[in-house]
């Protein structure tokens, strides 16, 4: 039987080289510095916490995650690729360090739903600096006379969750639904659940930017929009 050697030389981590499927995340994070977008940041979101890491730190580590090239969870994700780079990460973004997994839970079991509605519309449309994107021809939508337009998909959709029974505990901590904030009983038809809430976004269909995001408890709100005829 023919026997077959392989030679494994182990490679020690360069904590200073960025793995390949985190560099467009480590370059999100540089432009956000070097714009001046990450110190506006830290006085416009707010979690209302002693101690810890700041909101823009939370928002930071959700951003180097949403643009990971890998695919898993948060905790794999943190373990594999963000700690042995942690320090060449976090100087990208001008900070000193970014939240662990059990920091990040704890900071958005913080957030707040008015504090965070009081920030949206500078994350989605001014934090981006839309406006040269918006100017370019290749996002507009041409109609058969050449015209071009700025077309936007709009998706209002009612979800419902369902109230588990919580424990109770004379050693455990006052129970706390956070869907209380964001949701309210109410008829859902057939979507069979406890409580309701409402949600639409808005994106923009040649560029695909998110515009708009809105929350609403129970099974909707009409809005009027008033513009030019």
């Amino acid at each position: 039987m023919t026997r077959k050697v392989i030679d494994v030389t182990p490679v020690a981590i360069d904590p200073a080289q960025i793995p390949e499927d985190l560099v467009e995340g480590g370059v999100v994070l540089s432009d956000l510095e070097v714009r001046g977008t990450i110190q506006e940041a830290e006085t416009r979101l707010k979690v209302r916490r002693q101690g810890g890491f700041a909101a823009v730190d939370l928002w930071l580590v959700v951003l180097l995650f949403m643009a990971w090239k890998g695919q898993g969870g948060f905790k794999g994700f943190w373990k594999e690729k963000v700690r042995p780079h942690l320090k060449a990460l976090a100087g990208a973004a001008g900070r000193d360090g970014l939240p662990s997994p059990s920091a990040l839970s704890r900071g958005l079991g913080a957030v707040e739903a008015g504090l965070l509605r009081e920030a949206t519309p500078w994350l989605l449309t001014e934090a981006p600096d839309l406006d040269e994107v918006l100017r370019h021809p290749a996002v507009l939508s041409w109609d058969a006379q050449g015209v071009g337009w700025h077309v936007f998909d709009v998706d209002p959709t009612v979800a419902t969750l369902r109230h588990r029974a919580l424990p109770v505990d004379d050693d455990l901590p006052e129970p706390m639904r956070r869907s209380e904030e964001t949701g309210v009983q109410g008829h859902s038809g057939r979507k069979r659940g406890d409580i309701q809430f409402w949600r639409t976004d808005v994106q923009h269909a040649g560029s695909g930017f998110w515009g708009h995001a809105h929350l609403h408890r129970g099974n909707g709100k009409g809005v009027v929009c008033a513009g030019p005829a």
